[in-house]
């Protein structure tokens, strides 16, 4: 919820997310997150038509992200977080990554992969916190 609320509210001044997402559009394994947010949480309940259709959702993560530009961004996305697809996050970042460029902003989204899993780790928390520490 926190990259939603950062695109849509320009009163926030930044995000740290960790281990928050995984792209939809990639389908696959990650299909239980498309379920989970569509029906068995109803937070994006018209998601739920994309299901057997992926490719086919009309925005994604690397949108909200690019839509936040040029706001300071870090994500911590563990390699082992078994909920996600590290690549794919990888991917998302990158692509928003442009949008920064049109803002010669490219420094403020930053992306960490820890060789971890989906937890909030002492040295992810110390990475956050210095991460924090050197914003204006």
């Amino acid at each position: 919820m926190g990259l939603y609320a950062t695109a849509l509210d320009e009163r926030i001044a930044g995000l740290v997310s960790v281990s928050e997402f995984t792209t939809r559009r990639s389908g696959g394994k990650h299909d239980l997150h498309l379920d989970d947010i569509s029906r068995e949480h109803l937070l994006i309940p018209q998601l739920g038509f994309f299901k057997d259709h992926p490719d086919r959702i009309p925005y994604d993560y690397e949108d909200l992200l690019a839509v936040i530009a040029p706001r300071p961004v870090l994500v911590i996305a563990p390699q082992h977080d078994q909920a996600a697809d590290s690549e794919a996050v990888e991917k998302a970042v990158n692509q928003a990554r442009q949008a920064y460029h049109i803002f010669d902003q490219s420094e403020q989204i930053d992306l960490r992969m820890p060789d971890d899993y989906n937890r909030f780790s002492e040295e992810m928390r110390q990475e956050v916190i210095d991460w924090l520490g050197n914003r204006p």
